[in-house]
């Protein structure tokens, strides 16, 4: 597939999903883009790896941006997961550690597990309802 393909199928998926999907997507460019920057220090790419580590900095200030604190305690709970990421990236960062970066792998990892187990579990009791409702009678 070429790149221009590739873009398209991108943006496709990204203009059609839903905002749960949307949120699993952002996690999974999270952890692409710091497995990168683990690949960057590996092989010395200073300049590299503090781009990756950067961009991923930039999407968490960006998921912080869009938490809705109404929502109550769960997003009170992500800011703090997204705060101590933040830090831990800004430490990587400057001391070019990877085991730091991998803890924050670690973290958006169960993040995205567990959005999609809460989106498997929501779509599975809609698919309920919605056969609830079906009358097979004759």
């Amino acid at each position: 597939m070429d790149k221009k393909m590739f873009k398209n199928y991108i943006e496709n998926e990204v203009m059609s999903a839903s905002k749960d999907k949307l949120i699993q997507l952002v996690y999974d460019k999270v952890l692409t883009t710091l497995n990168l920057a683990i690949k960057n220090l590996e092989v010395n790419d200073i300049t590299e790896a503090h781009k990756n580590i950067i961009k991923a900095e930039s999407i968490i200030f960006h998921l912080i941006n869009h938490l809705d604190f109404k929502a109550g305690e769960i997003s009170n709970n992500l800011f703090k997961i997204y705060e101590y990421s933040l830090y831990q990236l800004k430490n990587a960062n400057i001391k070019k550690e990877t085991k730091l970066i991998k803890d924050v792998i670690e973290i958006f990892k169960e993040l995205r597990e567990a959005w999609t187990f809460i989106n498997v579990k929501k779509d599975n009791n809609i698919i309920k309802k919605g056969s609830e409702k079906l009358n097979y009678s004759i």
